[in-house]
């Protein structure tokens, strides 16, 4: 399945992971999870993507997944961190990191310098 937006594709590769791609050479990211069965996407007015099966049933979502940004109604799991971008052009782990710790506290480290 390839989706295209704005000059980029989104395509679900084998085994099947969802993958965006800046050229057909060089892949952006890709999901921590491989996704079998997914007969639709959609993207939500909150920013979620979302990939399901063909009975409507939540496969694989974006917000389960977050990077370094959080969106209303996103929650961040325990366990879960954000990274800060290296720069608003690089999108490499930056220096910072914030994470819900398994005890419940909320802390954000500061990681050795980027690009190490």
């Amino acid at each position: 399945m390839g989706i295209v937006l704005c000059g980029k594709d989104l395509w679900l590769n084998s085994p099947p992971r969802l993958a965006p791609w800046f050229s057909k050479t060089r892949q952006v990211w890709t999901a921590g999870v491989a996704v079998t069965g997914v007969a639709d996407a959609a993207m939500l007015d909150t920013g979620n993507f979302m990939l399901a099966n063909r009975d409507f049933v939540n496969l694989w979502e974006s917000f389960s997944e977050p990077t370094d940004t959080l969106l209303p109604t996103q929650t961040l799991a325990q366990g879960l961190r954000l990274v800060a971008r290296y720069s608003e052009a690089n999108y490499s782990s930056g220096r910072f990191q914030l994470v819900l710790q398994s005890d419940g506290n909320l802390v954000l480290y500061t990681r050795a310098f980027p690009l190490e």
